[in-house]
């Protein structure tokens, strides 16, 4: 069966709009216009409702200072996790989000009115399977018989970790005791020996080891570190908030650029907006490099690739139309160094 985007009461965080004025965009579209070319889209007046989770997405933007100059206005509507952004989706309140590639293969399968835009590839350093200090597990095979948690919803990365370690190392997780908690509920089922093993993400897993838990496997070989930008399919038929989308997706290309070559002043953004220790704030920084990549070939194979799979496991019930759902057109990144991918 597809795995369901549970319906639940919405309960997004409005954070304000962000807006400065678009004369000089608006007066070069007229220039155009003038010389006989197509006239760009009028962006003064569109809205743009950004989905975001937990705010990192324009926590990045602010750091960057990526969304200066912008000549439309940006509603950010923050989520605490994917289901109730999901289903914000379907409701047509939100025009543009990101979300890993299985959620977002996962959301297209329930029918979400939604077009995958671009893609993103980031380091998977972050992610991991950790085990208490002193616990005698020393093998991902060894978790077979015990209570191990995730704090990731179902089909999130570190969910995705465990079940590709699990099958790296010949276990069924139906052999697993597998639950599942927000982070705080899986700190402390981990914290006071609730369970054996945690699967989880920067910055839990790196608070974990400062604290002497002891790293079974991590996401290298196993996640892919794709992530996946989606634009509703109402948003993209609007020529101007199509525009506006295409524009974002370049400013947060070069932000990314920006926070990959200065790692010090990104992780100084984590620590005033979350209030996190400097160290935590590297690692999470250095652990989660990301850039972002148009939906080339070699993504839009990936996707084939990994909805297969998804098939083959169960998690989804039927293949999609992975070309049939893209929109390779949007964006093009700019010229930069990529990140070394790991297959999977």
């Amino acid at each position: 069966m597809a795995a369901p985007l549970p319906r639940r009461p919405v309960a997004p965080v409005r954070t304000g709009r962000r807006r400065l004025a678009g004369a000089l965009a608006l007066g070069a579209a007229g220039l155009l216009a003038g010389c006989g070319k197509p006239a760009a889209p009028a962006l003064d007046g569109v809205v743009l409702r950004l989905g975001d989770q937990q705010g990192m997405t324009r926590l990045l933007a602010d750091a960057a200072r990526a969304l200066d100059g912008l000549p439309y206005t940006i509603d950010w509507i923050t989520f605490p996790s994917p289901p109730p952004l999901f289903e914000a989706f379907r409701g047509g309140h939100v025009d543009f989000t990101y979300t890993n590639d299985i959620l977002a293969l996962v959301a297209a399968t329930n029918a979400l009115p939604l077009k995958l835009v671009a893609a993103s590839e980031g380091e998977v350093g972050g992610i991991g399977i950790v085990v208490p200090a002193g616990s005698p597990i020393t093998r991902v095979a060894e978790l077979r018989g015990k209570p191990v948690i995730v704090s990731t919803v179902r089909g999130g990365i570190a969910d995705w970790l465990l079940h590709g370690a699990l099958a790296e190392a010949g276990v069924d997780p139906r052999e697993v005791q597998i639950s599942y908690a927000l982070q705080n509920d899986a700190l402390t089922a981990f914290t006071t020996g609730r369970v054996q093993a945690w699967a989880t993400n920067d910055p839990q897993l790196y608070l974990a080891q400062q604290a002497g838990g002891r790293l079974l496997r991590d996401g290298k070989g196993i996640n892919s570190g794709r992530g996946i930008f989606l634009g509703a399919r109402a948003a993209l038929a609007d020529a101007g908030k199509r525009a506006a989308i295409a524009d974002v997706l370049a400013r947060l290309a070069r932000a990314r650029q920006w926070s990959n070559a200065h790692p010090d002043e990104f992780a100084q953004a984590y620590v005033n907006r979350m209030r996190i220790a400097p160290e935590v704030a590297r690692a999470m920084v250095v652990r989660g490099r990301t850039v972002l990549r148009g939906l080339d070939p070699e993504v839009l194979a990936d996707l084939r690739q990994l909805d297969r799979q998804l098939v083959r496991q169960g998690t989804l019930a039927r293949e999609i139309d992975v070309d049939a759902l893209a929109e390779p057109g949007l964006f093009t990144p700019p010229e930069a160094g990529g990140l070394g991918r790991t297959p999977g």
